[in-house]
């Protein structure tokens, strides 16, 4: 006789009192509110943590204890564990999740959204031997998109294991991008207020772009520890009237400002698959962003955007005034983006993925007592 799924479902499942966000928090909510949760039973642990000021050291290490013993007690009641885990001491914290989980014979899925985590690698020989034993403990990995396919099948025991599924994100409906209004020369950011996202390339690109285009706008959404700093910096370059910080806002506001924006601007120095730059596209916004992570698995040069290295800022300003100056080729671009995200990254596409996913691992471990009634035609990659 089979039995419902147990997962236990290890993500930053709630948000900060300060209205701090982030992808990994939206594509954990994106699960939880989809028909996943009633095929299943869904155990869930919240790993938020306050990112911004940063905690201390004894703070963090503290609280991954707290997580370790947590998710210990928690694992006897589960078949499978669905790890959403970023880069840094997470990827360490969350890849021992996934090893004591494959110890103690349950399944173990790991899902990492942090683009830092290839550059840590690529640095640290002692992270690369750590992500190594991971991949090769864990029964399946999963990778936002071909670049992360490449990544994690290269360790050890990664080929086989590694699944392509890709974020999912609410979609804006037709209806409501007919309503959007004239073309303006509004450039839009969404995400966090530090060098590593590149926020002051996106300064330097704004003060080039106004030579050519002196009516031209800057929003940021959202907060972080630089962001004083990039104040002072917009200040003190002269364009402080052309950049708006509106720290951390609600979801339905974020896009209602994506709606009103006329180009989506990501400059990051690292990235997974970015959420923002997904829900920018959803709402029908051309892209300029940099050529790292899995965005040049998303964003097609001339098609939906711009691809840029990161800190060219001369490339960034030249493809910001295109946009800008081109209101048709614009539209055009957004259009097609927004084509895009309802092929692969609506949440009717990404669930039942995560489904039989999760099936197969349970299964790889041996709890052949649970089971996951899947639509047809549903293949775990």
């Amino acid at each position: 006789m089979t039995r419902k799924l147990r997962v236990l479902f290890v993500a930053g499942l709630k948000p900060l009192a300060s209205g701090d966000t982030g992808g990994q928090l939206a594509a954990a909510s994106s699960l939880m509110n989809s028909p996943l949760v009633d095929l299943v039973d869904v155990i869930p642990m919240s790993t938020t943590m306050r990112s911004s000021p940063p905690p201390s050291l004894v703070e963090r290490l503290g609280s991954a204890a707290h997580r370790l013993a947590t998710f210990t007690l928690l694992l006897p009641s589960a078949d499978v564990a669905l790890i959403f885990a970023s880069n840094g001491l997470s990827a360490v914290e969350k890849g021992l999740m996934g090893v004591i989980a494959s110890a103690f014979g349950r399944g173990a899925v790991l899902r990492f959204s942090s683009g830092a985590i290839a550059d840590e690698c690529e640095r640290s020989f002692l992270m690369r031997w750590w992500m190594g034993r991971v991949v090769e403990r864990c029964h399946a990995i999963v990778a936002q998109g071909p670049f992360w396919v490449s990544f994690f099948e290269a360790f050890p025991g990664g080929r086989g294991k590694v699944v392509e599924i890709l974020n999912a994100i609410p979609m804006v409906d037709r209806e409501r991008l007919a309503r959007r209004g004239a073309p303006g020369k509004r450039i839009v950011y969404v995400g966090w207020i530090y060098r590593p996202k590149g926020v002051f390339d996106a300064l330097d690109a704004l003060e080039k772009v106004l030579r050519r285009v002196p009516d031209a706008t800057l929003t940021l959404i959202g907060g972080g520890r630089d962001e004083a700093e990039l104040r002072a910096a917009a200040a003190q370059k002269g364009i402080e009237a052309h950049v708006d910080c509106k720290g951390w806002l609600p979801r339905e506001e974020v896009f209602e400002h994506l709606l009103r924006s006329d180009v989506f601007f990501l400059p990051s120095h690292a990235e997974g698959l970015p959420n923002a730059m997904l829900e920018a596209m959803s709402a029908a916004l051309p892209v300029v962003a940099t050529r790292v992570g899995a965005i040049q698995d998303v964003v097609t040069p001339g098609r939906t955007g711009f691809v840029t290295a990161v800190g060219d800022t001369d490339a960034m300003a030249d493809a910001l005034c295109t946009l800008l100056e081109d209101p048709a080729l614009a539209r055009s671009m957004g259009e097609a983006g927004h084509r895009q995200i309802e092929q692969n990254h609506s949440i009717d596409v990404v669930w039942p993925r995560y489904a039989a996913l999760l099936g197969r691992a349970a299964r790889a471990a041996g709890r052949d007592d649970a089971t996951v009634e899947l639509p047809e035609v549903v293949s775990a990659g």
